[in-house]
């Protein structure tokens, strides 16, 4: 096979494929999802006027063979299969890691297709499984998180690949960030859509895509104290759909911290075209800031396809 095939349930435990006599077979469906074309037409116009594209859910076809060295063994490994696709309809996460050492993840759900016939000629000790799933977000996203991080004094440091969940702040010195931008390269085929991590202190932040010409803005004097976190979750969800939430760790909920012409709904971490080769140019502004006071960056790069 010229990648691993693993599954993951709901609670992120790797579940078994590889138990005796089972081998997995095919997965399609890994491409470029299906794309959605918005249009509209006119009284008396020929054609149509294009409005704009989205991706449509992607449907991934699984197959693998199960062999037994019984009739009776058989029935008792269906019986399995159809326990373990109980827990794929709860949703599940396909990873396939690759020759060159590249992961790609997909959150999918059980659709279809596990009908299980016996053919009267076929052998009583195999059995050919097919599955249809359902990935209501078609994109697929290296499951490790990327964190870019920016602390006082304009200092900016790329962590990389986090693995063990630490961080350490970069750029000591000063009390000011100040929003100088730095130019990072992002490799994913979609654009990623990050949760963002302000740590105290902190008064007036604000985060710029240059490249795209958007800004994450906090109102006039708006102050994150020392020991306190606002958290910007522009994220993609395994719906497809995005919370965009702004909350305080002390007050919970803040809406109005940004002014009204922040870009709430489309600041993001550009692909290429937007951002030439994925190159972001990113500025991160405020003043009172001390050593603990840092900007997180935090995404999953996404993928249109394997």
């Amino acid at each position: 096979m010229p990648y691993l095939v693993s599954l993951y349930d709901s609670r992120g435990v790797e579940m078994p494929l590889d138990y005796p006599h089972v081998r997995f077979k095919e997965v399609d469906g890994i491409g470029m999802a299906p794309v959605r074309h918005l249009e509209e037409q006119y009284a008396q116009q020929n054609g149509t006027t294009y409005l704009a594209s989205y991706l449509s859910k992607r449907i991934i076809p699984m197959r693998w063979d199960v062999w037994a060295k019984t009739e009776a063994e058989m029935w008792d490994a269906r019986d399995t299969t159809l326990r373990l696709i109980s827990v794929l309809e709860q949703g599940f996460k396909l990873r396939l890691t690759l020759p060159n050492g590249n992961v790609r993840q997909i959150d999918l759900r059980y659709d279809s297709g596990l009908t299980m016939p016996r053919d009267l000629g076929q052998s009583d000790l195999q059995q050919i499984m097919v599955a249809q799933c359902v990935a209501h977000n078609p994109l697929w996203y290296d499951p490790t998180s990327v964190l870019w991080a920016y602390a006082v004094s304009g200092g900016a440091g790329e962590f990389g690949f986090e693995t063990d969940g630490l961080a350490f702040p970069v750029g000591f010195g000063g009390s000011v960030a100040a929003g100088v931008p730095e130019t990072k390269e992002y490799d994913g085929s979609w654009d990623a859509y990050p949760t963002i991590t302000l740590r105290g202190p902190m008064t007036t932040p604000i985060l710029t895509n240059h490249t795209l010409d958007l800004k994450l803005e906090f109102v006039s004097g708006y102050q994150i104290d020392e020991g306190e976190t606002v958290v910007i979750d522009l994220a993609v969800g395994s719906d497809g759909r995005r919370p965009l939430t702004v909350t305080h760790s002390v007050d919970g909920n803040a809406p109005a911290a940004l002014t009204n012409d922040s870009d709430l709904g489309t600041w993001r971490i550009a692909r290429h075209p937007d951002a030439v080769d994925g190159n972001n140019s990113i500025s991160v502004a405020f003043t009172g800031g001390n050593v603990n006071s840092q900007a997180e960056i935090r995404f999953f790069p996404q993928y249109v396809g394997v």
